[in-house]
């Protein structure tokens, strides 16, 4: 089954918000476990589409094995734990710091999309 480029491209995003909003709303054990498990089924396909769409030098890249799993994963970690503070500690001096991981977690999404994607000049490109 064939979807549309459009629904394509956003079903990763669509399951992480659908994850989020469920932690978000719903105060339950069994919500969060599905939100969460939503969630990083949304996080690794980004991961994976990520990793087969890059275009930076291989050279440039860091090469940890070991840690490779925690490493990909490390900002959807930072984005629902901060969701998750926000849902279950109602306490006014938690909201500024889940908010600021959470806004750290898609800070690292937003670095890691920019050095991945670079544009192949004719020089560096594999028809010289």
């Amino acid at each position: 089954m064939m979807f549309p480029k459009g629904v394509y491209e956003v079903l990763p995003y669509t399951y992480m918000s659908v994850g989020v909003v469920e932690i978000g709303f719903v105060e339950s054990m069994l919500a969060t476990l599905s939100g969460v498990v939503l969630f990083f089924a949304g996080a690794l396909v980004w991961v994976m589409r990520s990793n087969a769409r890059r275009t930076d030098p291989e050279s440039t890249r860091k090469h940890n094995e070991s840690g490779q799993v925690l490493y990909e994963l490390k900002p959807f970690i930072l984005i629902i734990l901060g969701a998750m503070v926000l849902t279950y500690f109602n306490h006014w001096m938690v909201y500024p710091v889940a908010t600021l991981v959470c806004l750290l977690g898609l800070y690292i999404i937003m670095i890691r999309n920019t050095h991945r994607h670079h544009r192949v000049g004719f020089r560096d490109s594999k028809y010289r």
